[in-house]
Protein backbone atom coordinates (compact mmCIF):
# COMPACT_ATOMS: atom_id res chain seq x y z
CA UNK A 1 0.00 0.00 0.00
CA UNK A 2 1.46 3.51 -0.82
CA UNK A 3 1.82 6.04 1.68
CA UNK A 4 -0.20 9.18 1.39
CA UNK A 5 1.32 12.28 0.21
CA UNK A 6 4.29 13.83 2.58
CA UNK A 7 5.19 10.05 3.43
CA UNK A 8 2.44 9.93 5.80
CA UNK A 9 1.56 5.97 6.68
CA UNK A 10 -2.31 4.73 5.81
CA UNK A 11 -4.39 3.88 8.50
CA UNK A 12 -7.89 3.94 7.21
CA UNK A 13 -10.16 2.36 4.59
CA UNK A 14 -10.42 5.42 3.14
CA UNK A 15 -8.66 8.43 3.26
CA UNK A 16 -10.98 10.93 1.59
CA UNK A 17 -13.00 11.65 4.19
CA UNK A 18 -13.32 14.87 6.78
CA UNK A 19 -11.61 12.09 9.70
CA UNK A 20 -8.52 10.76 7.22
CA UNK A 21 -7.93 14.62 6.62
CA UNK A 22 -7.53 15.22 10.21
CA UNK A 23 -5.41 11.65 10.91
CA UNK A 24 -3.22 13.38 7.86
CA UNK A 25 -2.66 16.45 9.32
CA UNK A 26 -1.78 15.21 12.82
CA UNK A 27 0.54 12.74 11.07
CA UNK A 28 2.44 15.20 8.74
CA UNK A 29 2.64 17.92 11.62
CA UNK A 30 4.16 15.65 13.73
CA UNK A 31 6.68 13.95 11.47
CA UNK A 32 7.38 17.64 11.18
CA UNK A 33 8.12 18.10 14.82
CA UNK A 34 9.82 15.54 15.14
CA UNK A 35 12.66 16.24 11.68
CA UNK A 36 11.29 13.47 10.05
CA UNK A 37 11.48 13.48 5.95
CA UNK A 38 11.02 11.26 3.36
CA UNK A 39 9.70 7.65 3.74
CA UNK A 40 10.34 6.64 7.55
CA UNK A 41 11.73 3.64 8.95
CA UNK A 42 9.48 0.46 9.50
CA UNK A 43 9.45 0.93 13.34
CA UNK A 44 8.76 5.06 12.96
CA UNK A 45 5.83 4.26 10.38
CA UNK A 46 4.14 1.77 13.41
CA UNK A 47 4.09 4.45 15.56
CA UNK A 48 2.99 7.22 13.49
CA UNK A 49 0.18 5.18 12.70
CA UNK A 50 -1.04 4.46 16.19
CA UNK A 51 -0.01 8.28 17.17
CA UNK A 52 -2.87 8.95 13.88
CA UNK A 53 -5.08 6.55 15.30
CA UNK A 54 -5.15 7.54 19.38
CA UNK A 55 -5.39 11.11 17.61
CA UNK A 56 -8.66 10.18 15.67
CA UNK A 57 -9.68 8.13 19.23
CA UNK A 58 -9.28 11.16 21.16
CA UNK A 59 -11.38 12.92 18.78
CA UNK A 60 -14.16 10.67 18.73
CA UNK A 61 -14.28 10.43 22.71
CA UNK A 62 -14.46 14.23 22.79
CA UNK A 63 -17.37 14.59 20.66
CA UNK A 64 -19.28 11.47 22.48
CA UNK A 65 -18.58 13.28 25.70
CA UNK A 66 -20.14 16.30 24.60
CA UNK A 67 -23.03 14.75 23.23
CA UNK A 68 -23.41 13.42 26.79
CA UNK A 69 -22.53 16.34 28.70
CA UNK A 70 -25.75 18.11 26.71
CA UNK A 71 -27.88 15.51 28.20
CA UNK A 72 -28.92 15.68 32.19
CA UNK A 73 -29.61 12.09 32.27
CA UNK A 74 -26.31 10.76 30.94
CA UNK A 75 -24.06 11.99 33.60
CA UNK A 76 -22.47 7.82 34.41
CA UNK A 77 -22.31 7.64 30.71
CA UNK A 78 -20.16 10.97 30.70
CA UNK A 79 -17.98 10.11 33.68
CA UNK A 80 -17.31 7.07 31.80
CA UNK A 81 -15.93 8.81 28.66
CA UNK A 82 -13.89 11.62 30.90
CA UNK A 83 -12.07 8.42 31.70
CA UNK A 84 -11.71 6.65 28.68
CA UNK A 85 -10.21 10.54 27.56
CA UNK A 86 -7.84 10.44 30.30
CA UNK A 87 -6.44 6.96 29.41
CA UNK A 88 -6.59 7.95 25.96
CA UNK A 89 -4.67 11.18 26.28
CA UNK A 90 -2.50 9.14 28.61
CA UNK A 91 -1.61 6.92 25.48
CA UNK A 92 -1.21 9.21 22.88
CA UNK A 93 1.31 11.22 25.64
CA UNK A 94 3.37 7.94 25.59
CA UNK A 95 3.18 7.03 21.89
CA UNK A 96 4.45 10.24 21.08
CA UNK A 97 7.32 9.97 23.59
CA UNK A 98 8.37 6.59 21.98
CA UNK A 99 7.76 8.64 18.54
CA UNK A 100 10.31 11.17 19.81
CA UNK A 101 12.65 8.45 20.86
CA UNK A 102 13.20 6.55 17.75
CA UNK A 103 13.06 9.82 15.28
CA UNK A 104 16.32 10.63 17.61
CA UNK A 105 17.93 7.03 16.92
CA UNK A 106 16.83 7.39 13.72
CA UNK A 107 18.12 10.95 12.67
CA UNK A 108 21.59 9.75 14.76
CA UNK A 109 21.88 6.85 12.64
CA UNK A 110 21.06 8.26 9.19
CA UNK A 111 23.91 9.24 6.65
CA UNK A 112 25.51 12.60 6.67
CA UNK A 113 25.71 14.30 3.28
CA UNK A 114 28.95 15.91 2.26
CA UNK A 115 28.35 19.20 3.01
CA UNK A 116 27.44 18.42 6.77
CA UNK A 117 30.36 16.36 7.07
CA UNK A 118 32.84 19.37 5.40
CA UNK A 119 30.38 21.75 8.06
CA UNK A 120 31.21 19.44 10.82
CA UNK A 121 35.21 19.40 10.63
CA UNK A 122 34.86 22.90 10.52
CA UNK A 123 35.11 23.78 7.23
CA UNK A 124 32.49 25.74 5.06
Amino acid sequence: MKALRGYVPRALDDHRTREALAYRRYVAATMKRLGLSGTPDFDLRVWLREAGRSHLQLDRLHSQLEAALAKPNRRKEARRLERQVWKTRGQLLAIERRLEELARSTLQRRPRSGLELLQGEGRT
